[in-house]
C-alpha cells in the first residue's frame, strides 16, 4: 500500500542526506504529525526537497496526490546542507599520538617531532626514518657539546668545516663513556646498542633506491619511546635537563 513507507525510499533518502535510516524514519514520522494528510512516502519526499533532492519518481499516485496543497519546501526553507559534509566540517581534529615522546621547549625540536608524527600518520614511513635519524644525531651532538665543551673535534671535522658523520659522532660518544658516571656509562652503552643499528637502517633508506618502508610495523619495531627515554636520561646526566 502506498501509505506504507517503502524501504527503498528510506535508503535513497539516507544517501541524499547522510543521515542514518533510523533517524530518517523518526523525521518522516514527525513530519507526518505536522502534515497529517501526507503519506509516509510523500513525507520522505518532503524531507528530500529540503535537501534540494527529489523522490518524486519513486512515489505512486496516492503519494503524489497527498502532496497537493503543500508548497515545495525548497521554496519555503533554506537549503539544508548535506549532513555528512556538515559533520565532517564540525568534527574536531583528532590529536594524533606523537611517535616520539621527547619533552622539549625548543621550537625547532618540537617542529621536527611534529613533522615526524605527521609523516607517520600520512604513511610516509621512509620519511619517518630519515627525520628520526636527524633528530637523534642532533640530540647526541648537543650532549657531547655540553659534556666536552673544550673538545669540538668530537663533533666537528674542523679542517673541512663541517660536522662529523653520525657514525663518527656515535663512536666518539661511546669512546668517551668512561668520563661519565656509572649510570651515564650504562646509558651510553645501551644508546650505542640501539641507535647504531637504527642509524645504519635509516642510512640505507636515505641513500638507496631499494629501501622503501611501506608498513608501520617497520617503524614501530624500533620502539622510539625507549630510545628517546635513554637520550633524556643522558641529558640529565650532563645537565641539559
Amino acid at each position: 500500500m502506498a501509505s506504507n513507507l517503502k524501504p527503498e525510499i528510506v535508503t535513497k533518502l539516507a544517501k541524499y542526506t547522510g543521515l542514518a535510516e533510523s533517524t530518517l524514519r523518526k523525521k518522516i514520522s514527525q513530519n507526518k504529525i505536522k502534515n497529517p494528510s501526507l503519506t509516509s512516502n510523500a513525507s520522505a519526499h518532503f524531507i528530500a526537497r529540503m535537501h534540494d533532492k527529489s523522490l518524486l519518481q519513486m512515489l505512486d499516485d496516492e503519494d503524489k496526490n497527498s502532496l497537493k496543497g503543500y508548497p515545495d519546501p525548497q521554496t519555503t526553507h533554506p537549503k539544508v546542507k548535506n549532513v555528512t559534509s556538515e559533520v565532517k566540517n564540525k568534527r574536531k581534529p583528532v590529536n594524533k599520538k606523537p611517535i616520539i615522546t621527547y619533552q622539549s621547549d625548543d621550537y625547532f625540536i618540537k617542529e621536527h617531532i611534529k613533522e615526524t608524527t605527521r609523516a607517520y600518520y600520512a604513511k610516509c614511513y621512509t620519511c619517518v626514518f630519515i627525520l628520526t635519524r636527524k633528530i637523534l644525531e642532533n640530540l647526541l651532538i648537543e650532549i657531547i657539546r655540553k659534556k666536552f665543551p673544550s673538545e669540538p673535534d668530537l663533533i666537528l671535522h674542523i679542517s673541512a668545516n663541517r660536522y662529523h658523520d653520525f657514525s663518527k659522532i656515535l663512536k666518539n660518544l661511546y669512546d668517551k663513556r668512561a668520563q661519565f658516571g656509572i649510570e651515564g656509562k650504562s646509558l651510553i652503552k645501551r644508546i650505542h646498542q640501539v641507535v647504531k643499528p637504527f642509524k645504519d637502517d635509516a642510512n640505507d633508506k636515505a641513500h638507496s633506491w631499494y629501501h622503501i618502508v611501506k608498513l608501520p610495523t617497520e617503524v614501530d619495531d624500533w620502539q622510539f619511546d625507549s630510545i628517546f627515554e635513554l637520550i633524556m636520561k643522558l641529558e640529565k646526566e650532563v645537565g641539559l635537563r
